[in-house]
């Protein structure tokens, strides 16, 4: 099965015989008739007729087509709406999408058996590429060990949430490994947990909300000191924890909910950290921790806003993807909203993609070499794009699901994994390009 587009049509009614002419499909669906490119199930045009659709038939140059009424007693000819004769043919927007550029191979997909029964909200490999996490939408979270292609164990870990009377109504969720790999943060709308890998259980609660604007919508531990943690809460602030004696330290950044965090490191010193809002600001910051050797560190932590810029004239959410350190490009921050992507160089916007018509952004995510960009869209579908947001390949690969998360191997740059709103995860695996 290539393209599906039984959600596309009315269930109530009778879907009659349908016509493909010129990469163009026609269906008669109740009263209307509806018209797909072949290769995209994305609905392109409709006309409206006063009688139920008994049967339709497209002309071989896609500018007439001729239905029939009342069981085969009345017919008519219909124009498709445009004179261009090449108005459907790709069509719309998705002229330079699917057509004019190279598909690329997909060379194995690993669907994961027994995943979950909910959404899958958020994936993350493991650093060394021998495992990853998933969390799904009721904040059950599982971790897979993969060798190649073979599944070799799993390990399923529910997140402790906190009362629902302090559950924030935006649950979004948060999902961040240590360094080492031993220890996970992760929570949904809830308390923000630390799980220990090796051991396979919940260690305890590193924060629990006393309020639902006190909630953890985003975390990340810092990357040369895994002792602490950089929190972003649902009431805007941001919140530096020690977590071996449970010390913070809080700021105010954002005027709405902070939705992701992501660092750029430097020393042990300072690390330079990029967080996000619901007020579609993006906040660069330096944060002063200590040497390990200070024994006292109360008043050692500095927050330093350096700048701020605004990625969208209204609230969305956005998030965060930075280039692995070990890159060229390792200061280009890909800002992602479900109507652009945009690549910025400290304040300065280098690049910006929007979506074609009537399809959204799900997610994206630079690979291990920074050499491209895996972009998901609404069409159930991944396009690879350059760093420099131009469009260069179509993975040749449809999922029956609407993709929710991804995440891509930190070594294999040509591997990446995908989680579905049914709860299905996909290992994917692309031909060299």
């Amino acid at each position: 099965v290539r393209v599906t587009y039984q959600s596309y049509v009315n269930a109530e009614h009778k879907v009659s015989r349908f016509s493909i002419s010129s990469d163009l499909i026609t269906i008669g669906d109740g009263s209307k008739v509806k018209f797909w490119h072949c290769d995209y199930p994305q609905l392109l045009d409709e006309i409206k007729c006063d009688k139920p659709v008994e049967q339709v038939s497209l002309c071989p140059n896609a500018k007439y087509v001729v239905c029939v009424f009342d069981k085969c007693s009345t017919l008519n000819v219909y124009s498709t709406i445009s004179t261009d004769p090449d108005y459907y043919k790709p069509a719309l927007d998705i002229i330079n999408f699917d057509d004019e550029v190279p598909r690329l191979g997909v060379k194995d997909v690993l669907s994961i058996p027994e995943p979950f029964k909910n959404s899958v909200v958020k994936l993350i490999y493991a650093h060394g590429g021998q495992s990853f996490c998933a969390l799904d939408s009721t904040g059950m979270n599982k971790m897979w060990k993969i060798s190649g292609n073979i599944l070799e164990d799993s390990n399923q870990i529910l997140v402790e949430r906190a009362q629902p009377d302090v559950l924030s109504k935006n649950k979004i969720p948060t999902l961040s490994l240590a360094t080492t790999d031993v220890y996970l943060i992760a929570s949904l709308g809830g308390s923000l947990e630390l799980f220990n890998n090796i051991h396979r259980k919940r260690i305890t609660a590193l924060y629990r909300p006393s309020k639902s604007t006190d909630v953890p919508t985003a975390a990340q531990f810092y990357p040369t000191d895994n002792n602490y943690l950089a929190i972003g809460l649902a009431n805007g602030r941001i919140q530096i924890r020690w977590a071996n004696r449970g010390q913070s330290w809080e700021h105010d950044a954002h005027s709405d909910t902070v939705t992701d965090i992501a660092f750029n490191k430097d020393n042990k010193k300072e690390g330079y950290m990029y967080t996000a809002g619901m007020d579609s600001k993006v906040i660069y910051w330096l944060i002063h921790i200590p040497n390990p050797s200070e024994t006292e560190r109360n008043d050692f932590i500095v927050f330093d806003k350096l700048s701020e810029f605004v990625v969208s004239n209204k609230s969305q959410f956005t998030s965060l993807k930075i280039p692995p350190q070990k890159t060229t490009n390792s200061s280009a921050l890909l800002c992602i909203q479900s109507t652009q992507l945009q690549i910025f160089d400290g304040t300065t916007k280098q690049h910006e993609w929007k979506p074609p018509k009537n399809m959204t952004i799900n997610v994206a995510c630079y690979n291990s070499n920074a050499t491209f960009i895996v972009v998901a869209l609404s069409n159930s579908r991944c396009y690879i794009f350059s760093p420099q947001l131009v469009q260069i390949r179509f993975v040749d690969h449809t999922f029956r699901y609407n993709i929710n998360a991804i995440a891509t191997h930190p070594e294999d740059c040509n591997r990446y994994i995908v989680g579905g709103d049914d709860g299905s995860i996909a290992v994917v695996q692309l031909e060299q390009m």
